[in-house]
């Protein structure tokens, strides 16, 4: 850093330099950009407004969480909560989360449509 009005240099410190976009391209002293994790929720109750209820809980035990949508499942007849890895990449992140949200690990149902996050949350009347 330099002070015109001392003609002097006060203070050094070093810059990384990285491919654009990257985490590696942070400037001295910042953190670096924690990766959200995206959720869809559906609703497997007849209870209204339960997606919105657990969107709060989500959020507040893991602070990178995105819900990109909530809507109702298929059937209305879940009586657990469910987390599902969408794509099948994420096992250990989604026993982390399960553990932590109460949720019981399962593959997608057949009859429901795959969401564009990478984990999917059906509550279950357990989640009332």
């Amino acid at each position: 850093m330099f002070r015109p009005s001392l003609n002097k240099i006060i203070d050094v410190a070093p810059v990384n330099i990285g491919p654009v976009g990257t985490e590696s391209a942070t400037l001295a002293g910042s953190t670096p950009a924690v990766a959200t994790i995206k959720f869809a929720l559906r609703n497997g109750t007849s209870v209204i407004g339960l997606t919105n209820k657990f969107e709060t809980v989500l959020k507040s035990k893991i602070t990178n969480a995105e819900v990109t949508g909530k809507d109702n499942a298929k059937k209305k007849d879940y009586e657990k909560s469910v987390l599902i890895d969408v794509k099948g990449t994420k096992s250990a992140q989604a026993g982390q989360y399960a553990a932590e949200l109460g949720l019981t690990i399962t593959t997608m149902p057949p009859d429901e449509a795959t969401p564009a996050s990478d984990f999917l949350v059906i509550l279950g009347t357990d989640n009332q």
